[in-house]
């Protein structure tokens, strides 16, 4: 019977569903914001989050096409691993020591 137990815990896990909207702490906990637009950890996803430092913003326009490019540094990732989002420092959430 401890099999079975196992094995319905790990279906479980496997069918888990996520929320689209959650209630925020920083929006006081009544307004409800986009899973992907906040920092919450509990993603349907598995990615990783790190903090970069905004070097530069480039604004080109072609053929009536504008392409902004973000010049990012000191991230901490693999070379090639693709930059999802960027979303604003908020030293509350985002406390390190030594920022320059």
């Amino acid at each position: 019977s401890s099999l079975n137990s196992k094995t319905k815990k790990k279906k479980k896990k496997k069918n888990q569903q996520f929320t689209s909207k959650i209630s925020p702490p920083s929006l006081g906990g009544t307004k409800k914001a986009g899973i992907f637009a906040t920092r919450t950890p509990h993603r349907p996803n598995p990615i990783g989050v790190t903090l970069c430092k905004l070097d530069s913003v480039r604004r080109t326009q072609k053929n009536k096409k504008l392409t902004v490019t973000l010049e990012i540094s000191g991230l901490d990732l693999v070379d090639g691993t693709p930059v999802l989002d960027i979303k604003p420092f908020v030293p509350h959430y985002d406390s390190v020591q030594n920022i320059k």
